[in-house]
């Protein structure tokens, strides 16, 4: 049997107009048949059906003329996903810092030829000399799904304080808002997602992102182009809560982080030491808290 695959280009629309592009593949799936002999494993049988895949880009973010990180990323949105980059690794505390924030347009190959989407961007950032690293050169960060921290411990700043509260049943209704506004993940299954909510559960801003570290850059990045306070909210992230994106939280100043998997010993170290309340399998029935239950109301 002969199986023709082919593509097409869709986009799926975000808030604002802004567009996620996704491929329409024609792809080859095999599933097991049931065998009415229980002595036969049964044969899979081939069928050509559509599938959506997301695409992404490579997008570099230069700080200060240097480059500071490689990411891919979904296409669109780079300079919200630059601001919340700066912000989460700590270069910058607050909008005003952002002294000039511009993507570039997209650099096509040589023949100028392919999906326009897929072409790499690039974001100048800007920032005070005084935030800069001490190094000479700033480290370089290249990730898509896993990330190669840069850090070597907590930021240093005082711990978070101990303002917010939220009710168990709350982190439930936004763990149902959460999974609701997954629009790619449920057209791909091939996404991350992050998203913010206020103390009531409602939900602030969610973004959807090839890597999880993304996704948190780009709801970071929204809150501070919006110059939206972040003590009195709490961010929730798909994937596992590693020592990096504790990080992004403790230096943006997210006082609950939560995550669906499972956080590294070294988050949950940095979440003690730095005030952060950190959250791990949330479910709606139950969800364990490594760092910090006192923002949590039973």
């Amino acid at each position: 049997m002969t199986h023709i695959l082919g593509e097409r280009t869709i986009s799926l629309e975000m808030e604002k107009g802004e567009k996620q592009s996704a491929e329409g593949l024609e792809i080859l799936r095999l599933r097991l048949e049931d065998s009415k002999d229980a002595a036969s494993p049964g044969r899979f049988a081939a069928q050509s059906v559509e599938d959506l895949v997301a695409n992404e880009r490579p997008v570099s973010i230069e700080v200060n003329g240097k480059l500071a990180a490689v990411v891919m990323a979904l296409p669109g949105g780079e300079e919200e996903l630059a601001a919340g980059f700066v912000l989460g690794e700590g270069l910058i505390r607050s909008r005003e810092e952002l002294l000039l924030l511009r993507a570039c347009e997209p650099e096509p190959p040589l023949d100028g030829k392919g999906d326009p989407s897929r072409w790499p961007v690039k974001v100048k950032v800007v920032i005070p000399v005084s935030r800069q690293p001490d190094k000479a050169e700033p480290a370089l960060v290249r990730y898509a799904c896993g990330a190669a921290a840069t850090a070597q411990s907590a930021p240093l700043q005082e711990p978070l304080p101990l303002g917010l509260k939220v009710r168990a049943e709350t982190l439930r209704e936004m763990l149902a808002h959460f999974t609701a506004a997954q629009e790619t993940f449920r057209a791909t299954g091939c996404t991350h997602a992050a998203g913010l909510f206020e103390a009531d559960g409602r939900l602030v801003i969610l973004r959807e992102e090839i890597g999880r570290h993304n996704a948190v850059d780009r709801v970071l990045g929204h809150a501070l182009l919006n110059e939206m306070g972040l003590s009195d909210k709490t961010l929730i992230a798909s994937g596992r809560a590693s020592a990096d994106l504790a990080y992004k939280a403790l230096s943006a100043r997210v006082p609950i982080l939560a995550s669906l998997s499972a956080p590294t010993a070294l988050a949950v170290d940095w979440a003690r030491k730095g005030g952060l309340t950190l959250i791990g399998f949330l479910r709606p029935r139950r969800f364990n808290i490594y760092a910090w239950p006192e923002r949590i109301l039973n």
